[in-house]
C-alpha cells in the first residue's frame, strides 16, 4: 500500500510528515547534526557528525520513530537478514548486529591482502565479498567465510558499481588519503519485501 508519509531531516531533526493531513505524525531531535538518513523497509538510518568529525549511526523505526539504538561507528554495505544486520566497518571486518538492541553479534576478518578493496553484494540470497582476485560467501548466521565465485558473466576485473539484487547501489571503503564515501550501500535480505535508499551516509 503507498504511504502519505515521507521523511525531513533538517539541521538536527528529523521527522516523519504525512502529506494528505500535513500533519507531523513523529520527529526526533539529535545533539549532533544530521549528516545523512537512508530507509530500509520499516527502518531508518540516521548518521550524525559532532563539531569534532565523530560520526554516529543511529537507527530508527519507520512507522513510530522510536530510536533502537546509537553507536559511534560508521556502517559500510548494509545488509538486513531477518532480525540481523550485517556491514562492513573501517576496520575492513565484517560485523553482525542485532537489529533491535545494536548489540554485536560476530566480527570476523575478511582475509583480503591490503591494497585490495574488496565489495559486498546481495546475489541470490547469498552475501559475497569479492576483489579483482578472490571471492568469498558469508554465512550471515555463524559468520564463517569459505572460498567461491561470483555468478557467471560476472567479471570482478571489470566491474566498477553493482546494483544489487533490491536496487542498492553498493559502495567502495575508502583506502589511503582518498577520504571516506558519502554513501553506504543497503540491502534487504529475502525474509523482507526489499529497500531503497533515500538519502546517504559520511565517513568518519
Amino acid at each position: 500500500m503507498k504511504s502519505n508519509s515521507i521523511l525531513i531531516a533538517e539541521k538536527r531533526k528529523v521527522f516523519r510528515l504525512n502529506t494528505a493531513s500535513q500533519k507531523i505524525e513523529w520527529s526526533v531531535s539529535f545533539e549532533n547534526k544530521i549528516a545523512g538518513i537512508t530507509r530500509v523497509n520499516e527502518f531508518v538510518f540516521i548518521s550524525t557528525a559532532s563539531n569534532w568529525g565523530k560520526y554516529y549511526t543511529s537507527l530508527l523505526e519507520f512507522n513510530t520513530g522510536k530510536l533502537l539504538w546509537t553507536i559511534d561507528k560508521i556502517l559500510y554495505f548494509v545488509h538486513v537478514f531477518e532480525e540481523t544486520l550485517i556491514y562492513i566497518d573501517k576496520t575492513k571486518e565484517i560485523v553482525s548486529l542485532s537489529l533491535n538492541s545494536g548489540e554485536e553479534k560476530f566480527r570476523v576478518k575478511m582475509d583480503f591482502k591490503w591494497y585490495e578493496s574488496p565489495r559486498m553484494a546481495l546475489i541470490e540470497n547469498k552475501i559475497y565479498l569479492f576483489s579483482t582476485k578472490r571471492t568469498k560467501v558469508l554465512n550471515w548466521i555463524t559468520g564463517s567465510l569459505s572460498e567461491s565465485k561470483l555468478p557467471a558473466n560476472i567479471n570482478p576485473k571489470e566491474v566498477t558499481f553493482i546494483i544489487d539484487e533490491f536496487q542498492i547501489e553498493i559502495n567502495t571503503l575508502p583506502s589511503g588519503d582518498a577520504g571516506d564515501a558519502m554513501l553506504y550501500g543497503m540491502a534487504v535480505g529475502a525474509e523482507n519485501d526489499g529497500g531503497g535508499s533515500s538519502g546517504g551516509d559520511a565517513g568518519e
